[in-house]
């Protein structure tokens, strides 16, 4: 037998998925302070009710004024961009010729019938998706989107003029605004898997044994040096990525003695054993630096403390800095020196990805390392049910059931909890951490638990 098939698919976008952006952009809603007594700049709460029972209830919206103050609350007031003076508050925007994501799939299935009680099949799916929104794999995001306001350097050569010291902060590619979160379609992503199974079915139960291998790759995530960025050189393993799964299902009643006749086979008969078997490899993991910048000047002084400026500007990194490009993002990727790492499951309480992997790269430079080219531990569970059925009436059976899950007591530890563009749950994957390539939870040990039911 051979069957086939190919489609079109549209993602449809929700307002959810894309106007999230807008949640930060102005106009938005305005948070009066109060100071007791008032002053020239914040005056007292007026305490009577309105006139009017619509918005604002009789009363005078704050506005923004023309002030010279440096921030809002002394009368900074608005630029001409719109945005707050002294505040470089972040906001989000999407292409507003934004197209729906597409998928093209096919698939093909040869299947044989071997004897009476067996069939195989081998099968091929694949898939091309297109129009992707920016970051649209980080799973359970509502917003989509990368920051387009940033460019590599800015944080070199800035001055710090703050009272006290701090980090200096990006200039930005637009001064009037922080972080810029724009969503767009220039994403896309592959998938590739063929299937072997072979299934028997027999007078008392059945066996089904399924293995996949397949490929996903993508651009599809937030990446270091997002402003004019070409996605493409990122294209690797999707965050949902397992290259090998095996399963394998089955269940087996028993006759019981006396051909389940009279209390001999009333007792014996019914019982029966199911389970199933899962093995999978892990998922793609990235090492990633979520530090901020910290620089030495060329006096000697360090960006955190003094701050540099044009006259004694930022010449090398301080131990434990982040940011390598300084762009005033949160995110950067290192020098990969090695992609080499443990396959032991054991391995993951010391950490199976050795720091000695990676490097800083050069000054103000973005590191090498390619996305997701690391892998997550394996996944590998058994789970039993026991059971045996009793007849109570022709129409009446009663269901006794003692279930084991993860049988073997296999410690399966926790892959990935946040799939955004560094993963910070299961597998420790920041970089400057003391834990970094080492697993912090896991999933449930061996249990078991009784049960029945009636049916009829």
């Amino acid at each position: 037998m051979v069957r086939g098939g190919f489609g079109i698919y549209s993602n449809w976008l929700t307002q959810a998925n894309v106007q999230e952006e807008f949640r930060g952009s102005p106009p938005g809603e305005v948070n009066p302070t109060f100071v007791q007594g008032g002053t020239a700049s914040a005056q007292a709460p007026i305490f009577v009710l309105g006139n009017s029972n619509k918005p604002p209830f009789g009363f005078t919206f704050p506005t923004f004024g023309p002030g010279t103050g440096p921030t809002p609350q002394s009368g900074g007031g608005l630029n001409a961009q719109g945005g707050v003076v002294g505040a470089s508050f972040s906001i989000g925007g999407i292409n507003p010729l934004l197209k729906s994501p597409m998928s093209d799939i096919w698939s093909l299935t040869v299947e044989r019938k071997i004897t009476s009680k067996l069939a195989a099949s081998v099968g091929y799916n694949g898939s091309h998706s297109y129009n992707i929104v920016g970051n649209g794999n980080s799973i359970g995001n509502v917003s989509y989107g990368v920051d387009i306001n940033s460019f590599p350097g800015d944080l070199i050569n800035v001055m710090n003029t703050s009272p006290t010291p701090v980090i200096p902060s990006p200039t930005r590619l637009n001064h009037s605004f922080g972080a810029i979160s724009y969503a767009d379609n220039d994403r896309h992503a592959n998938y590739d898997a063929v299937i072997f199974d072979l299934r028997g079915h027999f007078s008392r139960g059945y066996v089904d044994a399924s293995y996949t291998r397949s490929r996903s790759y993508d651009d599809a995530l937030n990446y270091p040096n997002s402003a004019g960025l070409d996605p493409q050189q990122y294209y690797g393993p999707s965050i949902f990525d397992a290259p090998n799964r095996f399963s394998l299902s089955f269940n087996y009643q028993l006759r019981g003695l006396n051909d389940g006749k009279g209390a001999v086979g009333y007792l014996t008969g019914g019982w029966g054993i199911s389970g199933t078997s899962i093995f999978q490899s892990g998922y793609p993991l990235n090492a990633a630096n979520t530090n901020g910048f910290l620089a030495v000047c060329a006096s000697g002084n360090l960006s955190n403390v003094t701050g540099c400026s044009a006259a004694d500007p930022a010449v090398a990194f301080q131990a434990g800095s982040g940011d390598y490009n300084a762009d005033g993002d949160g995110l950067a990727y290192p020098d990969a020196v090695s992609y080499s790492q443990s396959t032991d499951n054991k391995s993951w309480l010391t950490g199976a990805i050795p720091k000695s992997d990676f490097a800083a790269p050069s000054f103000g430079v973005e590191g090498n390392e390619k996305a997701m080219r690391f892998r997550g531990p394996n996944f590998f569970e058994t789970n039993i049910n026991f059971y045996k059925d009793t007849r109570i009436t022709e129409h009446v059976n009663f269901q006794f059931r003692f279930e084991i899950f993860n049988f073997f007591n296999r410690p399966n530890y926790v892959d990935v909890t946040d799939f955004g563009s560094i993963q910070t749950g299961g597998i420790d994957m920041n970089l400057p951490d003391g834990n970094f390539g080492q697993a912090t939870s896991s999933h449930e040990p061996r249990f078991w638990q009784l049960g029945g039911k009636i049916s009829f």
